[in-house]
Parts: structure tokens; sequence; C-alpha cells
């Protein structure tokens, strides 16, 4: 089972307590008492202190003190980076700032969020998304800076194996009519679309309303002809199936955007199924 820690690096819903942590507040709040009273200091030794506690330090960076952070493990600064009076970092999770970037005094980077849902929030859980900032940036004064998904890398492998075994157990959901995961598997939200050959689902109500009216079985597909797994980041990922329709010469097609949310994980958003007579060149 993951550790508080580990769910917080993971961007996952945390509570934020634990020894782990705890030993970690603690050694980045005797980190800040040291860094905080050094301005007289030089920027050599200002330097060497960032890098005690940062996660990188390129050459010629500085952080004029006071400053305030969550960990500073999750912060990486490039080269000739510059952060004036007051600034502060809540890095539950990664911010890299890129080379040149110079920010005004007083600027906020905020990685850390919280739940929408009440109850959530009364549970105490929350989480984090990474701040990306790239190079020769300048950021004026008393600014506040949120995260939002940068990294659209494709393809991580771990990413594309997690997103292959939810659309894998889906499929097998739908020959055991098994509605509580095909409903697990959708966003319950009035947003969410299916559309089908026989099938207007729009929003979640209608959608579970024709699964429960769907009868169990294999259904149209008769055998795979190409399954297409394409992830970008951590967060975005769409699953195209191209399958030989059962008893009859027809190619069906199926498509799923999925999104991972911060508090119910990867859901589909986006789904549809269709046939055509001509055969495909895959």
């Amino acid at each position: 089972m993951a550790t508080e820690k580990q769910k917080m690096l993971a961007g996952e819903l945390y509570v934020a307590t634990g020894e782990e942590l705890a030993a970690d507040a603690r050694r980045v709040a005797a980190w800040m008492d040291r860094y905080n009273a050094s301005i007289e200091r030089t920027q050599r030794d200002h330097a060497a202190l960032l890098r005690e506690l940062l996660a990188a330090v390129g050459e010629g960076s500085y952080i004029r003190p006071p400053f305030h952070c969550d960990y500073g493990y999750n912060i990486s600064l490039g080269r000739g980076v510059f952060l004036n009076f007051n600034c502060v970092i809540l890095d539950v999770v990664k911010v890299t700032i890129g080379d040149g970037t110079q920010i005004g005094p007083g600027v906020q980077i905020l990685t850390a969020d919280h739940p929408r849902d009440a109850l959530q929030r009364r549970a105490g859980l929350e989480f984090g998304r990474p701040v990306t900032i790239g190079a020769n940036v300048w950021i004026g004064a008393a600014a506040i800076i949120l995260s939002r998904v940068t990294d659209m890398t494709p393809n991580i492998p771990d990413v594309v194996e997690e997103v292959r075994a939810l659309f894998e157990r889906y499929e097998q959901a739908l020959i055991d009519k098994n509605v509580e995961v095909l409903d697990a598997t959708f966003w319950n939200s009035p947003h969410t679309i299916r559309l089908a050959n026989a099938e207007h689902g729009y929003g979640f109500d209608r959608i579970h309303a024709f699964r429960v009216a769907r009868p169990p079985g294999p259904g149209t597909k008769e055998k795979r002809l190409r399954l297409d797994i394409v992830t970008l980041g951590r967060d975005v990922a769409t699953v195209s199936l191209v399958y030989k329709v059962r008893g009859r010469e027809m190619t069906g097609r199926q498509s799923q955007t999925w999104i991972r949310f911060a508090d119910v994980g990867w859901k589909v958003v986006h789904a549809h199924v269709s046939m055509i007579a001509e055969q495909p060149i895959l």
C-alpha cells in the first residue's frame, strides 16, 4: 500500500500526515530558519544552501531571502534563475523553472490543490499538479502561478499499461454485463457522451440506462483487428479498437477519450462506436 508521501508525489489524493511527511516538514522548517537568516551572506553561500534542499540548482541561480516552500525537494531551477524577496513555492509535486527566468517579489507558485467535493476536503484530502515555467520568462511582482497540465509526453509506458488494463476491464464487463464496472469506467457527469449504433448517450444517466437494458454476452465483436492506445502526459489518453463484426461482413470501430481526474482517477468522457461495410487498411 502506498504511503501518503508516495501518493502525494504521484499526484494522487493524499492526506498530509504520517512520519515521512512530518520529518520532511521539520527538515524544511529548519532549513528555512537558516536560509532566511542569511541575508548578509554572499550569493555563493546562498547557492550552497539551495543545493542542500532543492532537487536541482543551475549555475548562477539565486533566491533572495526570505523564501518559503513546502518541501524543497520537488523544485528544480535552471541556470541563471532569479527569485526576488518573499517568494512562496508550494511544491507538493514538481516545480521546474527554466534557464534565465526572472521572478518578482511576492510571487506564489502553487502546485497544491483540493477536491471540489466538500466531503473529501473534510476528510483532509488534497492533491498536487506540477508547474513548469519555461526559459527566459519574466513574472512580475505578486503574481500567482497555479498548476495545469503541461507535460504532454506521448506514450509513457506505465501510463499506457494503466489505461490498457482499465480498457480490458471494461471490455470484460461488457461481456459479463457488469453494470457496476461499466458505470465506474465512465465519468459521472451530464457532459459525458457515448454514441453508438443504437445509442445516443448524452449524459451519464442515459448511458447507465442503456447499460441496464443491454443483454450480456460478447456483443458485436467477433475478432480484434487493431488496438491503439495513445497517452499524452499522465492524464490524457485515447483508445481506438477496430474489429470484425460478428456474423456480418462489416468492420466495427470503437474509440474512447480518457481523462485522469484528481479525485476519481481515470474516466471515459467520450466514446463512439460505429460499423462500416468497407474493409479497413490497417
